[in-house]
């Protein structure tokens, strides 16, 4: 697996994998109406490649094939990972968490943020989030419940 920086030119293909994520992982965890309008988002491309170029943005391929992304926007806080269903459960997540999570700390965080969902909070909680506060967020008046997540990183190390 190869972690790049994104290029405007994998929007149509991230936004696959975001819809995919969404359609097939989604109904366990939320109504299908919530679903449909989350899966939604991406469909005007032109507002999803400016979120997607909004922030720090890596991309992940296996043999030249988008698999995941992920992103911080703005530089302390997660606002997206999303990883194409038939590729789950091979690390990319978490690859793609521990490289933004290390540039994080270059650049001088000393705390992370995420507003996470049912789906990814538990992945944050297993990376040393704490829930700071569960809010609704509406996304077309449909409501989804939020958890504002926080992370205390070590700093990185200073050369000497």
């Amino acid at each position: 697996m190869k972690l790049r920086a994104y290029k405007e030119n994998d929007a149509a293909a991230l936004a696959v994998i975001y819809r995919r994520a969404v359609m097939e992982i989604g109904p366990g965890f939320y109504s299908p109406i919530q679903v449909a309008v989350w899966a939604r988002v991406p469909d005007h491309l032109s507002r999803f490649r400016e979120m997607l170029a909004g922030g720090s943005t890596l991309v992940a391929e296996i043999a030249s094939c988008l698999v995941g992304f992920g992103q911080l926007y703005p530089e302390d806080h997660f606002s997206l990972l999303y990883v194409d269903p038939a590729y789950s459960r091979r690390g990319i997540a978490s690859a793609i968490y521990q490289q933004l999570e290390a540039d994080a700390v270059k650049q001088g965080a000393t705390t992370l943020g995420a507003d996470a969902g049912k789906i990814s909070k538990a992945f944050f909680i297993r990376r040393g989030y704490d829930i700071t506060k569960v809010s609704v967020r509406s996304i077309d008046g449909i409501a989804f419940e939020q958890y504002w997540m926080l992370k205390r990183l070590e700093k990185a190390p200073s050369g000497r």
